[in-house]
């Protein structure tokens, strides 16, 4: 392998996917150039989490012969400043993992690990904002994710939690969801909670004909 810079790889974990990319930084700024994907299950329900963010990455290495300068990880959860998941209804196998000290020792790379909405957010506000100092960013998926820029700083919160709207409560006679509580904007808004509600009308005949 040849290294080249500056290249990074980033990877997007969530419930149903692990996603790795390696990216290529235009010398003036603007939008990274995609060079290589790697998409694999995520199985973020299992202690195989971890093996899937490493099998990606490195198949991704090895498919295009390089070492990136750096990893980069977002991951679906409550993670802390440290960049662990604390809390992660839709991806539990990668709670309480470090997952940035084990892919640091893996491939001997920079690795930085962030709550995945947020990774968002620091991507709009740089190369899709045009120059907008606030904003909030959300992520629909298995999840709802959130993250807030506020004058031009992510807002992380005392513990690394702050911007995650997907657990706010807006029916206490809500459905059940996976973090404990019922009737989160989760179990409504997100990929699954669509489905569950496209479910649930067409077996009450509610589902127009299409």
């Amino acid at each position: 392998m040849t290294l080249t810079s500056p290249r990074y790889i980033g990877v997007d974990v969530g419930g149903t996917k692990t996603l790795s990319v390696l990216v290529e930084l235009p010398p003036h700024g603007g939008r990274p150039n995609v060079l290589g994907r790697e998409l694999l299950p995520s199985h973020a329900h299992t202690d195989e989490a971890m093996n899937m963010i490493v099998q990606s990455v490195t198949a991704l290495m090895e498919r295009d012969a390089t070492v990136p300068a750096a990893i980069g990880v977002g991951l679906a959860g409550f993670v802390d400043r440290r960049g662990i998941v604390r809390q992660a209804p839709n991806t539990p196998g990668l709670v309480g993992v470090d997952v940035a000290g084990e892919l640091g020792l893996r491939f001997d790379l920079p690795t930085l690990v962030d709550n995945d909405a947020n990774c968002a957010a620091v991507a709009a506000h740089r190369i899709v904002t045009g120059g907008c100092e606030s904003l909030v960013a959300v992520t629909l998926g298995t999840g709802i994710g959130g993250g807030v820029i506020l004058d031009g700083k992510l807002l992380r919160g005392a513990n690394g939690f702050a911007g995650e709207p997907g657990h706010m409560v807006i029916d206490p006679d809500g459905p059940l969801c996976p973090c404990g509580q019922r009737g989160c904007w989760e179990t409504f808004a997100s990929g699954t909670g669509l489905a569950r509600l496209a479910r649930s009308a067409a077996a009450d005949g509610r589902a127009p004909n299409v």
